[in-house]
């Protein structure tokens, strides 16, 4: 029986990030999601096993020691159209003292303003054996989850028609502990709570028309915002240990390569990561 932790998850916490969208938030209007595309020649029947995660956790594939093959991409596009009319008035007041410096004069603006503007993100697609790999780039600063949302329902929609063993791999700053999950057992104890690409994935396993799919998540503590994360050593240790065992890597290669990966990205959270005063 699946535990009811599940339940006491909260959604995961999606804000846009794009001042186009969300600059009304009074508004009735529908608000354009991002189209989702993944190569066409993909094939996931061919592969026993999918693993979804993000770009932070790159080091634990190293593309010369698993011999990664580029197969393809998932393409996102999103096109924000802007129109908002401004009536003529007589007469108005403006202080601009008492409002932030990037507000503007409605009289010197256009009486109707249509602008068109179009995000565009793509994300490699990897195979090593009878593995495929998706890794998603997270990033705050450009790029909306709504993006990652869209993201996860794509994927998870594909895997539902073949129902390969799904390992999920990600990060949560959220709890204090590795976490190790299934379809049928959950180890967050509430306040803990997953959020981002990897949150969306997984309310889109436990939930919905794709309920009850079987998989594995393995969750490891992190510091700072999605796209940033800081893992200490230990973890990092965790990590390599578990995934060494889950995917039958030789161990002593496998670690000397992945923290080697993890020096050079900066991941790491460690003596060097300190304040100098």
């Amino acid at each position: 029986m699946l535990f009811k932790q599940w339940n006491d998850l909260p959604e995961p916490r999606h804000q846009l990030d794009f001042p186009e969208i969300s600059k009304n938030l009074q508004s009735l209007d529908v608000c354009p999601v991002p189209k989702v595309e993944i190569s066409q020649d993909l094939d996931v029947s061919q592969y026993s096993r999918v693993v979804i995660t993000t770009k932070i956790m790159n080091p634990l594939f190293p593309k010369n020691l698993l011999k990664l093959i580029s197969i393809g991409e998932i393409k996102t596009s999103l096109t924000v159209k802007e129109s908002n009319p401004i009536q003529a008035t007589d007469a108005h007041s403006w202080n601009y003292d008492e409002n932030f410096p990037n507000e503007i004069d409605p009289d010197s603006r256009t009486a109707t303003s249509n602008e068109e503007t179009l995000y565009n993100f793509s994300f490699p697609i990897y195979s090593f054996g009878k593995t495929l790999l998706f890794s998603i780039e997270e990033n705050f600063i450009n790029i909306s989850p709504i993006f990652g949302n869209m993201i996860s329902r794509s994927i998870v929609s594909q895997l539902v028609k073949t129902s390969p063993d799904i390992i999920i791999i990600g990060t949560s700053d959220r709890i204090s502990s590795m976490k190790i999950m299934t379809e049928d057992e959950c180890t967050l104890q509430p306040p803990e709570f997953v959020t981002g690409f990897i949150g969306s994935v997984l309310t889109q396993l436990i939930t919905g028309a794709n309920k009850g799919i079987k998989f594995k998540c393995l969750v490891v503590p992190s510091e700072g915002p999605n796209g940033f994360e800081k893992l200490s050593l230990s973890d990092m240790g965790s990590l390599i240990d578990v995934c060494s065992q889950w995917f039958g890597f030789d161990h002593s290669k496998y670690i000397e390569e992945c923290h080697r990966l993890w020096r050079c990205d900066s991941a790491a959270i460690g003596a060097q990561s300190g304040l100098y005063i």
